[in-house]
């Protein structure tokens, strides 16, 4: 005889008493499902979120915009790995007859690098080559390079990327391999700097080079014989962009910091491939930003 007295909870499906609930359009909710939602998305919840919504939230027992920054993080994850997964990856073409040969750094070429204004052609924003470079510890007239990636940019999408370790010829420091997780174990068959040169720099012809704290890897392709000065082409440093547009939001720019501001979420963060994939990303999409 009770029974047209009851109804179930929109949220929880339980039967209740309709007058122990409260309606909402042509709905009813149960007096738990309320506190439920209160506590986890604060008071009036009801009528600040959506019916599916509520019930995520109750099932998962976390706030809603918590769920959903979550969702956002796991959606811009795949987002990022189904890019980096769309690269052609090249291993570059070795060469045992090339002679070892050192640049000396005082003798590199005078350079400057090029700014991002608003009137920058688009064409310098999509096409260009990313790189970066992992070595055996900041200088480089007596340290050596451990890897080399160059992930080629166009029309805004990374395409293919050359790649390779680099065995040196003195032993990977435990203190650099805690940093790039490059161990001597990994390089002891990799080719020699000398054997993959004419590679790299045939794999950059007619290209831009961008690069995070740039002149820092340019030094070390410059000593190795990889000379990107050897014909005209513009030089960008995402860092100063990231610098600009960001001097008075990020407490430091760190690759990582501008990545994690991005949303760019690195699976292989400090190994050549990906930091020089993402700093094309910042790249492209900050100066897109600026010349809007």
């Amino acid at each position: 005889m009770f029974e047209n007295l009851k109804t179930n909870c929109a949220l929880c499906n339980k039967a209740n008493f309709k007058f122990l609930m409260l309606k909402k359009d042509n709905s009813f909710f149960c007096r738990n499902c309320l506190y439920l939602c209160d506590k986890f998305n604060g008071n009036n919840s009801i009528n600040n979120f959506s019916l599916s919504d509520l019930k995520k939230s109750i099932v998962k027992k976390d706030s809603i915009i918590h769920i959903k920054k979550n969702e956002h993080i796991i959606k811009r994850k795949e987002e990022y790995k189904k890019s980096l997964n769309s690269i052609t990856m090249l291993s570059p073409t070795i060469d045992t007859n090339t002679q070892y040969k050192r640049n000396f750094l005082k003798d590199m070429p005078e350079y400057k690098f090029s700014l991002v204004r608003k009137n920058t052609p688009i064409d310098r924003l999509q096409n260009f080559i990313a790189i970066d470079t992992e070595t055996t510890g900041l200088h480089p007239s007596t340290n050596e390079l451990v890897e080399i990636s160059a992930v080629k940019f166009i029309n805004g999408e990374p395409v293919e990327c050359l790649t390779s370790l680099v065995k040196p010829k003195k032993e990977i420091s435990q203190d650099i391999s805690n940093i790039n997780h490059i161990t001597n174990k990994m390089v002891e068959n990799s080719p020699k700097i000398e054997n993959i040169t004419a590679s790299f720099n045939d794999f950059c012809k007619g290209f831009n080079i961008v690069g995070y704290n740039l002149k820092f890897d340019l030094k070390f392709l410059y000593v190795n014989n990889i000379n990107l000065f050897n014909e005209k082409r513009y030089f960008f440093d995402a860092l100063e962009l990231a610098r600009k547009l960001y001097k008075n939001k990020l407490y430091n720019f760190k690759l990582d910091t501008v990545a994690e501001e991005l949303e760019l979420y690195r699976t292989n963060a400090h190994r050549a491939t990906e930091d020089a994939f993402v700093t094309g990303i910042i790249f492209r999409d900050l100066g897109n930003y600026l010349i809007q």
